[in-house]
């Protein structure tokens, strides 16, 4: 015994109608969520392509500005400590020889 589509009562024929149309509603509502979600992906994406050679020179420069800085405090401690010692050598009263440039 098989039953058509005719023979069953149309509450039943009603409730499946209704929920195809709010499940193809919900299928729309991701199929456009999904799209939103991939355009944001492949702009987010891209945006970090962009900013890698930027990325690249700034960190380039800050190493190059952190040698700089380092190299100045170094030489500002070797005239420091050749100040120190030229002045421990005249209180025992003995210098040292310094080359005219």
């Amino acid at each position: 015994m098989t039953l058509k589509q005719t023979d069953m009562p149309k509450s039943f024929t009603e409730k499946n109608a209704a929920m195809t149309e709010s499940v193809t509603e919900l299928n729309r509502e991701v199929v456009q969520k999904m799209k939103t979600v991939s355009w944001v992906q492949a702009e987010s994406a891209q945006s970090q392509r962009g900013m890698q050679p930027t990325l690249e020179r700034e960190t380039t420069l800050g190493n190059k500005a952190l040698t700089m800085v380092r190299r100045a405090a170094l030489q500002d401690l070797l005239k420091q400590e050749q100040q120190q010692y030229a002045m421990e050598l005249a209180l025992i009263g003995k210098a040292f020889y310094k080359q005219r440039i």
